[in-house]
């Protein structure tokens, strides 16, 4: 097992999301895990700022939904001060009926335009 030096932060919207196999992946790439539950946690998110990766797990609900979730506002606004610092994000929401696929990124495998990019992902 890698010593982590890299630190991947999950904000997930269910108790039944997870990351499925790719958690696996990203620690074998050396990358400790932290888990936030996005709709009981205390923004903003100190957190998001330092990790070196930060995943968002979709869910039933969306940006339109604050009025019903009012923890979305503050969940957008620390996304929004993340995606303004040009830091590392993925957001994995599939569609009902959907499935989200990735596979690690090889040497023929272009990365889809994301410098750095060791990981290729795909919708099928």
């Amino acid at each position: 097992m890698p010593t982590h030096l890299l630190h991947a932060l999950i904000l997930s919207h269910l108790p039944f999301e997870d990351l499925g196999s790719l958690e696996p992946e990203l620690l074998h790439r050396g990358f400790s895990i932290e888990t936030i539950d996005a709709s009981t946690a205390r923004y903003p998110l100190p957190q998001t700022a330092g990790c070196d990766l930060l995943i968002v797990l979709g869910g039933p609900i969306g940006v339109y939904d604050a009025a019903d979730y009012p923890f979305l506002t503050a969940e957008i606004e620390c996304l929004r001060s993340r995606l303004a610092a040009s830091k590392p994000r993925l957001r994995l929401s599939p569609k009902s009926g959907d499935r989200v696929a990735w596979s690690p990124r090889t040497e023929d495998t272009p990365a889809h335009g994301t410098p750095g990019a060791r990981i290729r992902f795909r919708a099928g």
